[in-house]
């Protein structure tokens, strides 16, 4: 696989469609784009607005999540790129409404921030210089055209109706935050151009075995090009490796049937050190790799600890071995709602956890561990992520992970009605597979 990473690339925003809201002075403006971020954050480096954080500025800039913007760049494919069987733009993070377009031509259209967006580019592509531009929908009107659509549903609140887009729905304003809906590029995005196959998604479950063993299951999904099994000349090897601080190597590998979507490896390991909540024990942590590794004609060359996979595609992540068992047994009051780990009840000590902030430039990954790191120095051992802002970023639960922090997780929903008309079951069942699948290694993560 070749990666080309687009968020260094030289990047403008403009608004586009209606501008009669739009103040003069930015209708004509050609503004730079930091990616990842938003149009507000822009638009204040720019010093088009003030601070809509401050005082009642969110009043005077209301208008901005009533405009389009258009994001432009230019990025270069060289012939080795285009060679691959597949061109895609992966998005791990568009927000919310947007139509993408490479050298005028449309690739695809998104409609929830919550999980990534992938678009085969290679009909459109050439080699050379490639313009790509994606246009971002008011957020405010979609939400009104949906709520006409469908008919209103009940909203815990004063504020918009956010449940007709899968958005944070505090960007809609909320009793703690100003109302600014963003739109925006607020996560990387990158060229990948591939063959054969890659690792469309990674989940695990790592449970008990016999005696002192535990098992550490993955199941591994795969996308092939659209190109018929019997092209395909390459033998695949699906691997997976554990270890820890301690070198400990488990192995365990297959052979893949070309067009196979799915695979299960296991991986067995006896007496392993077992992962506590903070203040339980210690938090020990296993590194998990999984490759895919080219075969020449019928024969695998092994890999082994002390040689490198030479992967075609691979996933990392560190699991931990842990039980958790919510305990709902009848009671003298009526049930219990107890978590057990490992065998042993937990008294949870936390805190609601919203986001750092409203804009992607206030979530830097330092920051999001110096707050992990304030509530474990504040004797908590649970952090409970609200259903109306974000699913965390990687760097949260690894570092709830380090320190012993239990997470309980909310699917992105709060305080109100949420439609169950298309497109919603579909837009909802993508972002939960994802997230489910993003998460399921991290030991911290104990309810959903």
């Amino acid at each position: 696989m070749i990666a080309r990473v687009l968020t260094n690339e030289k990047w403008t925003l403009r608004p586009t469609g209606d501008l009669a809201a739009v103040p003069h002075s930015i209708r004509t403006a050609t503004i730079p784009a930091r990616i990842p971020g938003c149009v507000h954050t822009d638009l204040m480096r720019a010093m088009l607005i003030p601070d809509p954080r401050v005082g009642t500025n969110e009043l005077d800039l209301l208008w901005i999540g009533e405009t389009d913007w258009e994001y432009r760049t230019t990025f270069d494919l060289s012939p080795e790129q285009l060679a691959h069987e597949r061109l895609d733009l992966a998005c791990e993070g568009l927000d919310t409404i947007a139509e993408l377009f490479l050298n005028g031509q449309p690739i695809g259209t998104a409609a929830n921030m919550f999980h990534p967006h992938r678009f085969d580019v290679r009909p459109a592509a050439h080699a050379g210089s490639n313009e790509l531009v994606i246009i971002f929908r008011s957020p405010f009107r979609h939400i009104r055209a949906e709520a006409k659509r469908l008919g209103p549903r009940p909203v815990n609140g004063d504020w918009d109706p956010y449940i007709f887009i899968r958005k944070a729905a505090c960007n809609f304003g909320w009793d703690w935050a100003p109302k600014v809906a963003t739109c925006g590029i607020w996560k990387p995005i990158r060229i990948e151009a591939w063959s054969s196959a890659r690792i469309e998604s990674v989940s695990t479950l790592i449970r008990r075995g016999l005696g002192g063993s535990w098992v550490v299951q993955a199941t591994v999904q795969l996308e092939w090009p659209e190109v018929s099994p019997v092209e395909l000349t390459t033998g695949l090897l699906l691997g997976a490796c554990l270890r820890d601080d301690h070198h400990l190597d488990e192995w365990e590998s297959t052979t893949l049937a070309p067009g196979q979507r799915s695979v299960e490896l296991q991986i067995v390991v006896d007496h392993p050190r077992l992962w506590w909540p903070r203040g339980h024990g210690d938090q020990p942590l296993y590194r998990l790799d999984i490759g895919l590794h080219a075969m020449k004609g019928t024969i695998a060359p092994m890999p082994t600890p002390h040689e490198p996979w030479g992967v075609t595609d691979g996933w990392s992540g560190q699991v931990a071995f842990r039980e958790v068992r919510l305990n709902t047994d009848a009671d003298q009051h009526g049930h219990k709602f107890q978590l057990e780990i490992n065998g042993k009840p937990v008294f949870c000590k936390g805190a609601n956890w919203i986001p750092e902030g409203l804009f992607p430039d206030d979530r830097p990954p330092d920051k999001i561990c110096q707050r992990i790191q304030q509530a474990a120095a504040a004797n908590m051992n649970m952090l409970r992520v609200w259903g109306g802002g974000f699913y965390e970023s990687d760097e949260f639960y690894a570092e709830c992970d380090r320190l012993g922090i239990m997470v309980w997780q909310d699917f992105m929903f709060c305080s109100a009605c949420y439609p169950e008309e298309a497109p919603f079951p579909q837009l909802i069942e993508a972002e939960a597979r994802h997230q489910i699948a993003r998460l399921s290694a991290h030991p911290s993560v104990v309810l959903w």
